[in-house]
């Protein structure tokens, strides 16, 4: 049975909100407060762990190019689990845009893993 229910991104958590206006521009030092100590990040294929490895990942993918980040959609999977569908628009991307969705667990009202879809 599917529990995805679809949201209004305000009513999305506070540390997801958070991140994603953040992660719009530049990573500031205070990104990674939005994650828990333990919290794990997935992507293209790399596993990064823990605030040392977290705050490299942010700090490394923040700077590789500059982007507009525009939220599409929201949906509640249940257990802490939150999809964002989002529409990004770069000249680093292949055509300028991509619609990737993020899928955020959270713990304790931190992101404790991140992954894209």
């Amino acid at each position: 049975m599917n529990d995805t229910q679809q949201i209004e991104t305000t009513t999305l958590p506070e540390a997801i909100r958070g991140f994603l206006a953040d992660s719009a521009g530049d990573a500031r030092p205070s990104t990674i407060t939005f994650f828990a100590d333990n919290a794990r990040v997935d992507d293209q294929g790399e596993t990064f762990t823990g605030v040392a490895e977290v705050e490299a990942w942010l700090k490394r993918t923040t700077g590789m190019f500059v982007y507009t980040l525009q939220i599409t959609s929201a949906s509640n999977r249940g257990d802490g689990v939150y999809a964002v569908l989002n529409h990004l628009e770069s000249d680093a991307f292949p055509g300028g845009e991509a619609n990737p969705t993020f899928v955020f667990t959270v713990t304790d009202d931190k992101i404790s893993h991140l992954t894209f879809e």
